[in-house]
């Protein structure tokens, strides 16, 4: 994916002269100059009352103060093209800085290049700093085995975070409305969901910033027949096999018969949502402090605890997990209410699939959450077999060796199985390595007589399924020597007769 270089802004036209219309798929205007005029300082909007909305929800619910610099993700569109005038009439009261940025999905031919191309010239008329990019969102989605939209936004989130940082600015601001909410929680009804689906849209989120979301999409192509402003038109909206598309075109429609006031209805109901859920997020915040703890790689969570809580917190639990670890859509109610069966259960080994990339592997005392391809650690480390670096560290999938030489082993006693001590003249010759278990391999325990199956001390010791076969296993002389917090054999021990030592310190780095 690609960020071209920013265009340089010109000033813009005052003046009648940018002709209405457009090309390729999708036009407006009447071959009437477009108005490209600011407002004066203090003077309130004439045109439809969206400036004014736009206005107020900037203010009210501090989306931009002065001196900020947004961002506009311009698609071509009816609605990135009111957001982006509007912002730049008002940029002058508000005291901040507008540019734009397009990103050419390479979905649509050469409909995507005249949208890029338009979405280009707009920006020069209105001399606003302006960035573009492509990508191939067809490719990638096969290639990451996701859906068209899953890649496009992935796409999309990713080019415009580059571009927000080349231009320093501190919020993207995007063109939904009241009638993308409507639509938005309808969708997530019909699909299944709880509260925090309810919620919608976000009018901030990070460093995204919604404000027209107040706005309806009627008040938008108003503004811009008045304002003579030009759009694209992407027909692909128009394809009613889109889930989308068929409750923007068909349901909402045929609901309004019931209530003429529909979109008002599911838009006050995500507004009051969003507020309840404001409340049940703080308590889930210090659940989580309690029950979990964030580590480098994925979220341990405590299952004695979690399982203790409301069956409502719990799921608003799992749901602050998966957004800890970046995870860009919501995880379904459906998927959250079949984690928490199997944490409930405590089914040990089990693994389930939370939300994009991110799983849940159960184990016996706590559940590890992590933003994977699939559980980690097997797939990385089987067949690999590593000399122990003496001295240094030797990292083997999660985990990290450190292996030190010691002449008085003081300590050598100590009980702590994630610590073993050699007698370093007796392996000074073959040295130590590391690797995971082999199918059927046993051990001599220290101080026993009968040889035992790894395998079955590693079920012994809790150590979870999807683990075991990732888990470090060293040895000496090809045979096992020791299993880190599992058992150690009875090859090269520390006597009373050893006069020089080596420790080996074994470190569970997604557990640190």
């Amino acid at each position: 994916m690609g960020v071209s270089r920013p265009a340089p802004a010109r000033p813009a036209r005052h003046r009648g002269g940018a002709s209405g219309r457009t090309a390729g798929n999708g036009a407006i205007g009447r071959d009437r100059p477009c108005v490209f005029q600011r407002n004066r300082p203090g003077e309130a909007g004439t045109r439809s009352g969206l400036e004014a909305a736009v206005r107020e929800a900037l203010r009210r619910h501090r989306l931009a103060a002065r001196g900020d610099r947004v961002l506009v993700a311009l698609s071509g569109g009816p609605d990135s093209v009111a957001l982006l005038h509007a912002l730049w009439v008002l940029s002058g009261e508000l005291g901040i800085t507008v540019c734009a940025a397009h990103l050419d999905h390479r979905l649509r031919g050469r409909a995507s290049a005249a949208d890029a191309a338009f979405a280009r010239s707009l920006a020069r008329r209105l001399g606003v700093r302006f960035l573009s990019g492509a990508a191939d969102v067809r490719l990638a989605a096969a290639r990451g085995k996701r859906s068209l939209e899953t890649a496009a936004r992935e796409a999309r989130q990713l080019f415009l975070a580059r571009a927000a940082r080349r231009l320093a600015c501190g919020a993207i601001a995007t063109g939904h409305t009241r009638d993308d909410q409507a639509e938005t929680v309808l969708m997530r009804l019909l699909r299944g969901t709880g509260l925090s689906g309810l919620a919608g849209i976000p009018r901030c989120n990070g460093q995204y910033i919604r404000p027209l979301l107040g706005v309806r999409r009627e008040q938008v192509l108003a503004y811009l027949a008045e304002c003579r402003l030009p759009h694209r038109l992407d027909r692909s909206n128009l394809d009613t096999a889109i889930t989308r598309n068929r409750i923007r075109h068909r349901l909402l429609p045929q609901l309004a018969g019931y209530n003429p006031r529909i979109v008002e209805t599911l838009a006050r109901l995500a507004d009051t949502s969003a507020e309840d859920l404001a409340v049940l997020r703080e308590a889930a915040d210090r659940a989580a402090c309690r029950c979990a703890t964030v580590r480098s790689s994925q979220i341990a969570v405590d299952l004695g605890r979690f399982n203790r809580y409301n069956k409502g917190l719990r799921r608003m639990v799992l749901r602050w997990c998966a957004a800890r670890l970046g995870c860009s859509a919501a995880p379904e109610c459906g998927q959250v209410d079949d984690a928490l069966a199997l944490m409930e259960k405590r089914s040990v080994g089990a693994r389930f699939r939370l939300a994009d990339r991110v799983w849940i592997e159960i184990g016996y005392r706590a559940a590890a959450i992590g933003r994977l391809a699939g559980p980690a650690g097997p797939a990385a480390t089987a067949g690999r077999e590593l000399a122990l670096r003496i001295p240094g560290v030797t990292r083997f999938g999660g985990f990290a060796l450190q292996a030190t030489r010691e002449r008085f082993p003081a300590a050598a006693g100590n009980r702590d199985e994630m610590t073993a001590w050699f007698d370093r003249d007796e392996i000074h010759k073959h040295g130590l390595t590391v690797g995971s278990r082999r199918p059927g391999e046993r051990i001599i325990p220290f101080r026993a007589s009968h040889r035992a199956q790894i395998a079955r001390l590693m079920v012994d010791a809790k150590i979870a399924r999807g683990r075991r076969g990732g888990w470090p296993v060293v040895r000496c002389r090809g045979a096992a020597a020791w299993i880190p917090g599992v058992r150690r054999s009875s090859q090269a021990p520390v006597t009373p007769r050893s006069r020089n030592a080596i420790k080996v310190v074994c470190i569970d780095e997604g557990n640190a």
